[in-house]
């Protein structure tokens, strides 16, 4: 399969995310509005700017974490690699997923805030995957 063919399979509302040949995105989400609020409002609004460029993918290879817009953090784990999945939802914080591996932790400050059903939405698209390899 070309470049431009895989760049292609990719959605529109996943910029630059780069897909291997055979690999599909299983889930996608953003951080949460709800939990983010004050950044809008210290922000008149340009918020949502970068709050749709911070972006958690599920791919059927892949936990990719997407931060930014000028200047870009990518962080991707094999599935392969993920030894455990926690889902956190506290009652009076934003949730949030923490991902073991043998080379260390992805943790709350990669993969969240989120809402409590993005959360497990999140945590069962991965735990899915892992049951499916």
């Amino acid at each position: 399969m070309s470049e431009a063919a895989v760049n292609e399979a990719v959605p529109r509302h996943v910029p630059r995310l780069r897909l291997q040949p055979g690999e599909e995105i299983v889930y996608d989400c953003l951080p949460s509005a709800l939990w983010t609020w004050s950044s809008y409002l210290l922000t008149f609004g340009l918020w949502a700017i970068w709050r749709r460029a911070d972006r958690f993918v599920v791919t059927t290879h892949r936990v990719v974490v997407i931060r930014g817009i000028v200047s870009r953090y990518e962080r991707a784990v094999p599935l392969t690699h993920i030894q455990d999945v926690t889902l956190r939802t506290p009652a009076l914080h934003p949730s949030s997923v923490r991902l073991s591996t043998a080379g260390g932790t992805l943790g709350v400050q990669g993969m969240g805030p989120l809402s409590r059903t993005k959360a497990r939405e999140l945590a069962d698209a991965i735990q899915g995957e892992l049951i499916r390899r």
